[in-house]
């Protein structure tokens, strides 16, 4: 058990550091445009969630309060010119779990922030039954079933087509990468 959570927590500060060198090199450039007369082009960030369990909601209120001062937040799907200023982000949930709809929706609603929920649509209502990176299954949250999305009708909420059974779509021929992409949107 120990060497796991080495392993994890490795993992983990692995992309920590990966996200911080691209934010630094991303800055740098920003600076070094500045400094010949050129303003670089603003940029949309995703920041994309899995669920939000109750424990962690007080959390997740924090980084939406952060959101609201410090940044703008559009929908994930925005094709129009960004304002540059502030940071540009659009929020996004992987997998359309029911602690998303208890725990996040109201308090983006709160704040009249708009999120994309990607829909698993084969395991509506449904616990998962595919293997998270650390190949664990994700027990712990239920996808929502069919009903529960079709009650999520708000102009700030979309949903996305995620796919059939939730593969991992890059170790899959393209055929069958395809059936399980545009059989989700069908069902969705």
């Amino acid at each position: 058990m120990r060497n796991r959570f080495t392993y994890k927590r490795f993992k983990r500060l692995t992309k920590l550091a990966i996200s911080l060198c691209y934010y630094l090199v991303l800055k740098a450039a920003g600076l070094v445009l500045r400094a010949v007369g050129r303003t670089p082009s603003p940029r949309l960030v995703i920041l994309y969630y899995h669920g939000i369990a109750q424990t962690y909601r007080h959390d997740f209120v924090r980084q939406m309060q952060s959101l609201r001062r410090r940044a703008l937040v559009f929908p994930a799907d925005y094709h129009g010119t960004l304002p540059s200023g502030k940071p540009n982000v659009a929020i996004t949930f992987d997998d359309a779990y029911v602690s998303v709809a208890d725990n996040a929706l109201p308090e983006l609603a709160a704040s009249g922030f708009h999120s994309t929920i990607f829909v698993p649509v084969g395991s509506l209502g449904n616990h998962p039954d595919w293997a998270r990176e650390d190949n664990a299954l994700s027990t712990d949250e239920v996808v929502m079933s069919a009903e529960r999305i079709g009650a999520l009708s708000s102009p700030l909420v979309t949903l996305g087509s995620h796919s059939i059974t939730h593969p991992r779509l890059s170790r899959m021929n393209l055929n069958d990468a395809r059936g399980e992409i545009q059989g989700s949107r069908d069902k969705l």
